[in-house]
């Protein structure tokens, strides 16, 4: 690792007991900055994903072991939950489709870079469930119009981030 006053910058490796290249991290002013590549002992592919200040990005690609790109990867599920009429209040409750209980749901746009930033709005999880939920309280008569932006960080079973979003129009009258 090449440090500059002090601070992590350019390009770290790490490697497996037998010497191997397991993994390079990009760094920028101690922040991973840039791209996370893993190999295997055999060099192929394990993964790679996109930094930016430390924090993932969208675009993780994983290798499956016969190095092919992994396709399919979880999506935000919002179910809503209306309850206005008995007690007042609408909830959202925000779920992956492969039913993993390793995430973490956010409101709020990703950077420019499409990457996780501390502006983004942490949503309550149950962390036994994995479901994450927004909860709306409106008293009679009022209207609730805007459109959400979800996003989601979950761990993958290769112990990667996966970074997704999900936009959602919201329309509620009580």
């Amino acid at each position: 690792m090449t440090y500059a006053n002090g601070k992590r910058t350019g390009q770290s490796k790490r490697y497996y007991e037998n010497g191997k290249l397991y993994m390079t991290t990009e760094y920028k002013e101690n922040n991973m900055h840039g791209w996370q590549k893993k190999y295997r002992e055999d060099g192929n592919p394990i993964s790679e994903l996109k930094f930016e200040k430390d924090e993932p990005c969208l675009g993780l690609s994983e290798y499956l072991t016969n190095n092919t790109l992994k396709k399919n990867f979880p999506s935000i599920i919002i179910t809503p939950v209306d309850e206005l009429a008995t007690k007042g209040k609408y909830t959202l409750k925000l779920t992956m489709s492969d039913k993993t209980k390793k995430v973490k749901f956010y409101q709020g746009t990703l950077s420019p870079g499409g990457c996780l930033h501390d502006d983004l709005e942490f949503i309550r999880l149950d962390e036994r469930s994995g479901t994450g939920e927004i909860v709306y309280n409106l008293t009679p008569g009022r209207f609730l119009m805007e459109e959400l932006n979800i996003v989601a960080r979950v761990r993958t079973l290769q112990g990667n981030t996966y970074i997704t979003q999900r936009t959602y129009n919201l329309a509620i009258d009580n």
